[in-house]
């Protein structure tokens, strides 16, 4: 296992999360996705996907206090905005936990891009979709905007 030096914290010592902790393991068998329906009959649906800061440095405690324990998801706290919850009916939220852009999916049922786009295609049908993500985020919000219009079968 790695350690690293964290900055401002005594220089004490931290345990790294690495590919294969499991750690890791343990959240892909966590849903890592959350579906938010509002009140409004709006038939607006955000979805919001995680970059790869979702958890930064790599940390093992914090994934584990962040991730595990909080359940926690980006884009919560924008999404408390009274815009954004007065005009949406559905809010998804959308993490890899692995950071490594989507590619293994976001848990071992939604394994693979395809699968995750199929699971979205579900949630948000009869819905106009919003897609937003930044970095990692945004190059899956961008490929699941268009699968979701309908720009090519997965």
């Amino acid at each position: 296992m790695k350690i690293s030096k964290h900055p401002g914290r005594d220089e004490t010592e931290r345990p790294m999360l690495e590919d294969e902790d499991e750690l890791l393991w343990r959240a892909y068998e966590m849903e890592n996705i959350k579906v938010v329906d509002l009140e409004n009959e709006t038939g607006l649906c955000y979805i919001f996907f995680s970059d790869n800061g979702l958890y930064n440095p790599n940390y093992r405690d914090d994934f584990e206090e962040n991730i595990i324990k909080k359940n926690y998801f980006e884009w919560e706290n924008i999404c408390k905005s009274r815009k954004i919850r007065k005009i949406a009916q559905r809010i998804i939220y959308v993490r890899d936990i692995w950071k490594s852009w989507y590619v293994r999916g976001i848990n071992r049922k939604l394994d693979t891009v395809y699968k995750l786009i199929d699971a979205l295609k579900e949630l948000t049908d009869g819905y106009r979709v919003i897609t937003v993500g930044n970095s990692a985020g945004g190059y899956m919000a961008t490929l699941a905007g268009i699968k979701l219009r309908g720009g090519g079968n997965t």
